[in-house]
């Protein structure tokens, strides 16, 4: 996944909708290993690309935001997750 993203990080013009959910694809594989660290970085680069190019009430933002809430919840960062 990261080499993908290399590769779309390098097209012009940047789909920047595409590296956002490379971003969380890759997040998501930190999360299943337990790495929680570099999964909350990924998160939270696909949240700031996706609050730049969707609308504030987008599924996507809806799904994000779950999976960083989950995140801190398994990181025992309850006031984050909220």
């Amino acid at each position: 996944y990261q080499h993908e993203l290399e590769n779309r990080l390098l097209q012009e013009p940047i789909d920047y909708l595409s590296v956002a959910a490379s971003y969380r694809t890759i997040g998501d594989m930190f999360v299943e290993i337990y790495d929680f660290p570099p999964a909350l970085s990924y998160y939270l680069k696909t949240l700031e690309i996706q609050k730049r190019f969707l609308p504030p009430n987008h599924s996507l933002l809806a799904l994000t935001n779950y999976k960083l809430a989950h995140l801190y919840d398994c990181l025992q960062q309850y006031k984050e997750a909220v």
